[in-house]
């Protein structure tokens, strides 16, 4: 386990990548006048990987020598952890992460929980060894394995900030607040493509404005990536003049690009819901035109089924007041009686003609 106590290195370390991402620090343990000393989960006192150059980092730990395997018998509990070369494979996934090929080695078999991410004060940080004065740090394509399979999004626009890792290891992490949240960038160089595999070309300037020797020119080179994969884009960071560089990224770029591109969002968004309002206003108006006809012939039915029924209610009623008018009278009632009687009476008159 790296020594608790602070130690600065003699001279500053040469740094071929001037990034934090994938830097392999130690967290030494908590003090109690620490500003973020309250939530202490196993971070303090082990090593941490950074994620992002906003110092989120993940903790590294050892099982004491063991593998995951002799660990953990769970495969939920092995799922969190990535080994780090030269500990045994991941058994579950065959997931294996390197160190970069100029890193310092670890000083024993270590695995990252990818669980556990915190946002920690950058000035909390130390080297791994503030001896040798070397970085410990991941290669390029293990940290793209790292934060893909932790779901870590790392800010394109933090990449690359240029002074906080050789800050770190130059003077112990004593920096101060306004230049962690520093939002300097450096200008990001072309990359041009003739057949070949693209390059990118680094120039170290030193204090009295000289170029370092070649060999540290050749070290940058072996960090070449293609623009293709943002998050893996680990290309070392040239330090000429602006007029040098036709590609610059500034914060005022990235806020009007993003800018632009939420009032696209916006627009498209507003018309969206007033072609969703037309087309419901509509359908609304015919549901209403089409109950209203609904209700009109329910009506009209309603009405012919009533005249229907009325009609022969009346045709049956008027059947039978003329059956019974056709009926002939009878002697049994008296008005029939005097009739009859009237009739022979006239029959037998010596003036009716016989």
């Amino acid at each position: 386990m790296p020594p608790t106590a602070r130690r600065h290195p003699r001279s500053t370390p040469r740094i071929d990548r001037p990034y934090l991402a994938g830097y392999i620090g130690w967290l030494p343990p908590k003090d109690a006048d620490e500003p973020d000393s309250g939530h202490d989960d196993g971070f303090y006192g082990h090593p941490i990987v950074i994620l992002s150059p906003l110092a989120q980092d993940g903790r590294l730990t050892s099982f004491g020598g063991n593998d995951l395997a002799s660990k953990y018998t769970s495969t939920h509990a092995r799922g969190r952890y990535l080994p780090i070369s030269p500990s045994p494979a991941h058994p579950d996934n065959g997931k294996l992460l390197y160190l970069d090929v100029s890193s310092l080695p670890l000083r024993r078999s270590s695995n990252i929980n990818t669980e556990n991410k915190r946002e920690m004060e950058l000035s909390s940080f130390r080297p791994y060894d503030s001896n040798s004065g070397n970085v410990c740090l991941l290669s390029r394509n293990s940290y793209q394995e790292l934060i893909e399979y932790a779901r870590f999004e790392v800010p394109l626009a933090d990449l690359h900030q240029h002074d906080l890792l050789s800050s770190i290891m130059s003077n112990g992490a004593q920096i101060s607040p306004s230049q962690a949240n520093s939002t300097r960038y450096q200008p990001i160089p072309r990359i041009s493509n003739h057949g070949g595999a693209p390059t990118r070309h680094q120039t170290h300037h030193g204090a009295g404005g000289r170029t370092t020797g070649r060999g540290q020119s050749q070290r940058a080179e072996r960090f070449t990536r293609p623009a293709s994969r943002p998050h893996g884009n680990y290309g070392t960071i040239s330090s000429s003049s602006r007029s040098q560089q036709p590609v610059v990224r500034t914060p005022n770029a990235t806020q009007s690009d993003s800018g632009s591109s939420g009032s696209i969002g916006t627009v498209l968004e507003m018309f969206l819901w007033c072609a969703l309002a037309i087309v419901l206003g509509y359908g609304a108006y015919r549901a209403g035109c089409w109950t209203v006809w609904a209700a009109g012939a329910a009506i009209d039915a309603i009405k012919d089924a009533w005249g229907a029924a009325t009609g022969a209610i009346r045709q049956t009623i008027n059947g039978t007041i003329a059956t019974v008018k056709n009926v002939p009278s009878t002697a049994s009632t008296e008005s029939g009686y005097w009739t009859f009687c009237e009739n022979l009476i006239m029959c037998a008159s010596p003036t009716s003609n016989f």
